[in-house]
């Protein structure tokens, strides 16, 4: 199941709320999807976790089991990076509580917590947390100081990934905490990213965020709207949608959008 009311109340802090459930019965025990549990989420919480308490609520099985592993000295670190890849907000905040660092780099690619909170097409599989999972992380790793602006080895910021992978709810979170939208790997900005990827509805939002829309590639001179018709795949159907991609070349003419060719000839 999803989310219940007495989760939400407890996420919340309503302990007021918490009380009227309980007493209208509802399950303590509860599970949402992945398997937390009410009392899971009460971390930094010790009033509603005691009221939980005393009508019989109970640890999840994972959460007993990140207990014991961080009694045992695992690195809190590395388990961040995980709890944050498959949006364990409850675990995530159970390691942030025992002294992990929302903006540690402890992967190759040298990605913070925020970056994988950031639902890549995984998300879209079976038994994958939904996306209210991984936008509950993403605003818990927000609030306890992750730097929205952080990069990984190769430039890209979380913002970056919440474009190339259309999220459109984690970039408007990201963008609201503060991310720049005009952040770039040699000239390429998460505009050139949502062009590219004809998300028109992101694009939208950098724009009104500030985005520049005649931002180019520094090597291969592109700006946003020469990237409406470079695929990112040559394949048949990547051709036949970019053919008509007319939406997202519209929007960013309607805002002062130009290719690359069209602002030399301006400057002539």
């Amino acid at each position: 199941m999803g989310m219940t009311p007495l989760h939400l109340a407890v996420n919340n802090n309503q302990k007021e709320i918490v009380e009227l459930l309980i007493a209208a019965g509802a399950d303590v025990n509860a599970k949402r999807t992945g398997g937390a549990t009410p009392l899971d989420a009460t971390v930094g919480k010790p009033k509603i976790a005691a009221l939980l308490r005393k009508h019989g609520a109970k640890h999840s099985k994972q959460f007993k089991k990140v207990k014991q592993h961080i009694a045992a000295g695992t690195n809190v670190n590395s388990a961040l990076l995980g709890a944050a890849k498959y949006g364990q907000k409850e675990i995530a905040e159970l390691l942030i509580a025992n002294g992990a660092d929302v903006n540690a780099k402890t992967d190759f690619l040298g990605a913070t917590p925020l970056h994988h909170a950031v639902p890549t097409m995984m998300a879209n599989h079976p038994g994958v947390a939904p996306m209210a999972h991984y936008r509950e992380t993403v605003e818990l790793l927000i609030d306890k100081g992750a730097d929205v602006n952080a990069k990984r080895n190769d430039g890209k910021t979380p913002l970056a990934l919440a474009v190339r992978w259309n999220k459109t709810e984690i970039a408007e979170l990201l963008i609201a905490a503060g991310a720049d939208v005009n952040a770039d790997v040699d000239g390429l900005t998460p505009l050139h990213e949502a062009a590219r990827n004809l998300h028109k509805e992101i694009a939208e939002l950098l724009i009104a965020a500030g985005a520049d829309v005649n931002a180019k590639v520094e090597v291969l001179g592109w700006t946003p709207l020469d990237a409406t018709t470079k695929p990112r795949a040559s394949s048949p159907r990547s051709r036949a949608i970019l053919s008509g991609n007319t939406e997202t070349a519209a929007l960013l003419r309607k805002h002062g959008g130009k290719t690359a060719k069209e602002l030399k000839a301006e400057r002539k």
